[in-house]
């Protein structure tokens, strides 16, 4: 029975980085790929604009215009899930509203604690997973 490290198996960032940075990984990265449906994405596009055109004038004239930017966030989550069928559509839209959520929130805790810049920084480089 041989025990192997865990570790050894696990590809080393460098090994990452050269698989990624080569260049047919580069040219397939940068291709342009025609779109599965125009209507479906037509649609999405719509209601990405129509949410921001409600949200973003309401913020402006309400009395807490400075928390515009939770507004825009709404608008990011309204893309999620395009191409989803009906069902898992609204699991989708609902866990990237979640995870904005809960991002911002993390975040404005830490400033309100009053924890340091650089320490902010590492908790966001932590959060997006670096």
């Amino acid at each position: 029975m041989s025990t192997t490290d865990p570790a050894l198996d696990r590809p080393r960032r460098i090994d990452v980085a050269r698989h990624l940075l080569r260049a047919d990984a580069l040219r397939g990265s940068l291709a342009f790929q025609a779109q599965p449906s125009l209507r479906n994405s037509c649609l999405a596009g719509f209601q990405a604009a129509l949410t921001v055109a409600i949200a973003l004038p309401l913020f402006h004239l309400s009395p807490f215009a400075h928390l515009i930017g939770f507004a825009a966030l709404g608008a990011l989550v309204a893309l999620f899930g395009r191409f989803e069928c009906t069902k898992g559509r609204n699991r989708v839209v609902l866990l990237a509203a979640l995870c904005q959520v809960s991002a911002v929130l993390a975040m404005s805790t830490a400033s309100w604690l009053g924890v340091p810049p650089l320490l902010e920084l590492l908790l966001l480089a932590l959060a997006c997973g670096v």
